[in-house]
């Protein structure tokens, strides 16, 4: 039962780490975004 548990916890940690992935991804391009196109709106 701790394995399957431990594997739930990892599975997690895993899809989170890719959450933060893609928020990084995001901001990134949403600089680079700014940067080409100053008609955006700054923040």
């Amino acid at each position: 039962m701790e394995e399957i548990e431990a594997r739930k916890i990892q599975i997690l940690a895993d899809f989170y780490n890719e959450l933060l992935n893609i928020e990084e991804a995001f901001e990134s391009s949403k600089k680079e975004l700014k940067t080409k196109f100053s008609i955006l709106p700054n923040e």
